[in-house]
Order: structure tokens, then C-alpha cells, then sequence
């Protein structure tokens, strides 16, 4: 969530002033990239319940579909 808010910070500020980064800016910023890039694919490989069966779903493509659909 940390990571979230601190995007919504520094994203619109990037795109307003487009100040000069320094290396350690540079690198935290790659870190949060990396962060949500792992986030999607924990994501992906995270099963559910499927409300109306009860059943727990682990195929990927079912999985994705419902992390897209926001279902």
C-alpha cells in the first residue's frame, strides 16, 4: 500500500516538473517496479474459491480470467 501511495505521488510530480533523478532515485524507483511486477504474478498463482461450487480453482488460465474480470 506503501508502494501504491508513494506512486501516486511521485508520478504526477515526475510528469510535471521532470526534475533530474539520482542514481539511488533511479533504483528505488526500478524496486518498486519489481515490486508490483511480483505482485502480478503472485497474483496469477494465488487460487480462489469458486463461490457457486465451493470448490478451490488452480488453473492458471481461471485464474487469471478471475483477476481480470474482478470476479
Amino acid at each position: 500500500m506503501l508502494l501504491a501511495i508513494w506512486n501516486c505521488i511521485l508520478i504526477p510530480f515526475d510528469v510535471a516538473f521532470e526534475p533530474e533523478r539520482s542514481t539511488l532515485a533511479q533504483y528505488v524507483e526500478g524496486f518498486i517496479d519489481i515490486c508490483f511486477g511480483v505482485d502480478i504474478l503472485v497474483s496469477f498463482n494465488t487460487s480462489f474459491l469458486n463461490e457457486k461450487t465451493g470448490f478451490e480453482v488452480a488453473e492458471y488460465k481461471k485464474i487469471a480470467w478471475n483477476y481480470i474480470s474482478g470476479g
